[in-house]
């Protein structure tokens, strides 16, 4: 005959396991739902496994997970810091409440937040890559590129932070090493025409004009609408030693092409089109693009007084490499 304790013992011990159940069942409907981008069932879902077991850790992060993919970023912190204090044990959820904090600008918070994943997990790339991210915005440059090396060491196969070492390097004028990274990033990413476009003006930078004209051209064979591409040929071409490439139609024709897929919103196209007119020998048009530039709206006073002195220059007959 089974003793009362005993028969106390296994009701609750069955009770713990149909509650386990429900929070399963409930967990994993919740995850095909927040799968198929219904995120309001997603979330009541959840939030029935939170009901079924509020100290299990998972249904708060990925309630979590699915508040922010509704944009409900508050609601989204709040279950992210309810699953830390469950499991402070998880890189995962200190990396996503890291992200919402990046997103609204707190990089502090966000800052911290990465630290504490990297602690827990060292080799978790994208928090290295999303650390140095924030320590771009803050304008740390070094710690960045620091840790864009480190999710690199992480996982050679992290194509984003090749491309944010690169940039910085163009940016920098280390030609050379930006040249280095598009490579790689171009290994891993064949289509991606940004990375085209910035290899070929680091390829310029160094005074390699065939190799930077080959970029420059793949980057509009696989987005023809990337008016930076025509713009770079257009510049590329304009500033050749060879008076006969800077007069060939295409010069302008290019130019033209980067100010039509700008929607002629962007200054510095307009300026290379009047800059392409000049060399071609139609210092009218070139004068009359470079007053064009002259009344785009929120252009500064220093960028004004370089085209006032553009204008003079055309109006005179002049080219800029006069």
């Amino acid at each position: 005959m089974e003793q009362p304790l005993t028969r106390w013992l296994m009701a609750v011990m069955l009770l713990l396991l149909a509650g386990g159940c429900r929070r399963e069942k409930s967990l994993d409907r919740g995850l095909e739902e927040l799968a198929h981008k219904k995120y309001d069932a997603a979330i009541t879902h959840f939030s029935k496994a939170i009901k079924d077991d509020p100290n299990s850790a998972a249904p708060w992060y990925n309630r979590g997970d699915a508040y922010c993919a509704k944009g409900d970023l508050d609601k989204a912190i709040a279950d992210y810091t309810e699953a830390i204090r469950l499991n402070p044990f998880s890189q995962a959820f200190y990396y996503n409440r890291g992200n919402i904090y990046k997103f609204r600008g707190d990089l502090d918070r966000a800052l911290a937040d990465y630290s504490t994943a990297l602690q827990i997990d060292p080799d978790f790339a994208a928090a290295w890559y999303n650390r140095g991210n924030a320590y771009k915005e803050k304008g740390d440059f070094d710690k960045a590129m620091a840790d864009w090396s480190l999710a690199i060491k992480s996982n050679p196969k992290y194509g984003p932070a090749y491309g944010n070492r690169a940039f910085v390097n163009l940016n920098r004028g280390e030609f050379v090493q930006a040249i280095r990274d598009y490579n790689e990033l171009i290994k891993l990413c064949p289509e991606d025409a940004n990375a085209f476009n910035n290899r070929g003006n680091a390829h310029q930078g160094c005074g390699e004009n065939d190799g930077a004209l080959a970029d420059f051209a793949q980057a509009i064979r696989l987005d023809p609408k990337m008016w930076m591409a025509h713009a770079s040929i257009a510049k590329l071409l304009a500033s050749s030693r060879n008076p006969e490439t800077r007069r060939a139609p295409e010069v302008v024709q290019y130019a033209r092409q980067a100010c039509e897929l700008s929607e002629w919103k962007v200054s510095v196209t307009v300026a290379l089109l009047a800059a392409t007119y000049a060399e071609a020998g139609d210092f009218e048009q070139a004068a009359q693009w470079e007053r064009q530039y002259l009344k785009m709206p929120a252009l500064d006073e220093p960028s004004a007084a370089l085209g006032r002195q553009r204008l003079a220059l055309y109006l005179d007959h002049k080219t800029l490499a006069h």
